[in-house]
């Protein structure tokens, strides 16, 4: 296990389908040894069920884990997706990647 003294950044970017599950698992799992989590989904377009599901599943890890993470949603489409699928309430969401950057400082 590591000593979790760095924050993560994962930047995701285009659309989050199906075709991109695998890759979206690879990046959570490897990012669960961080200290805090940002999840820049700043350059995400779209985001369907199977990309949900995977975060829903990462949120379960990251809270047993008791590893903060934020989510930078700029995009209205990308955000009224996240809190149609509830997210909003496992994850804290940002408009701003600063935002959440002081969050996490601060709950690590």
């Amino acid at each position: 296990m590591s000593d979790r003294s760095t924050f993560e950044v994962i930047k995701l970017t285009g659309e989050l389908d199906v075709a991109r599950k695998e890759e979206l698992h690879a990046a959570l799992v490897i990012a669960a040894s961080a200290r805090a989590i940002l999840l820049d989904m700043s350059e995400v377009t779209y985001a369907d069920s199977t990309a949900l599901t995977e975060m829903l599943r990462f949120s379960t890890q990251a809270e047993r884990e008791r590893i903060p993470v934020a989510i930078v949603a700029t995009s209205p489409q990308l955000d009224r997706i996240i809190r149609y699928a509830g997210l909003n309430e496992v994850f804290k969401i940002f408009a701003d990647r600063g935002e959440a950057l002081s969050y996490l400082e601060s709950a690590s």
